[in-house]
């Protein structure tokens, strides 16, 4: 019976190791989930931008060019069409564009909290995944470089 408790022990011991390496290359990877974060809102001000442009130009030149081609009311009436579905689309980008903002806000409240307490990579640096012992300041309060490096052998079973 005492074999079978030591062991279950062992293999707990194991897997808490396992998840903590897991969480610190997590953490130590965050910075390089921001690029896709920031890089989202960016790109989607720009495609709203020129999605409007489009539509803008599209009312001028359809209803020039397509004057002998087509009725003119159908015309009109998918042309009505088209700014309504303009207006849908700006507005929810507006609206995204906002949620973006949010959302990179809470990315960078998440980040400053974890670099309290643990190394975060920076997202130029070149992680490769092997170095996982992690990093605990002393001081959580305390923002300046890590102050104690923490092994695995140290975390308590």
């Amino acid at each position: 019976m005492i074999k079978l408790k030591k062991l279950l022990k062992e293999e707990k011991s194991q897997q808490y190791k396992q998840h903590r390496n897991e969480f610190i290359e997590a953490v130590n990877n965050f910075s390089s989930l921001g690029q896709n974060i920031y890089k989202s809102g960016k790109d989607l001000k720009e495609i709203s931008e020129t999605i409007n442009r489009i539509c803008g130009m599209a009312e001028v030149f359809t209803m020039e060019e397509s004057a002998d081609w087509f009725d003119e009311v159908t015309v009109k009436r998918n042309i009505g069409s088209l700014k309504e579905a303009n207006k849908t689309f700006v507005e929810s980008a507006k609206e995204m564009f906002a949620l973006q903002q949010r959302l990179e806000g809470a990315y960078e409240d998440i980040g400053q909290v974890l670099g309290r307490y643990y190394e975060i990579k920076e997202a130029t640096d070149d992680y490769d995944g092997t170095n996982v012992d992690g990093y605990i300041k002393d001081d959580p309060h305390d923002d300046s470089e890590v102050s104690q490096k923490r092994d695995m052998e140290d975390i308590p079973n």
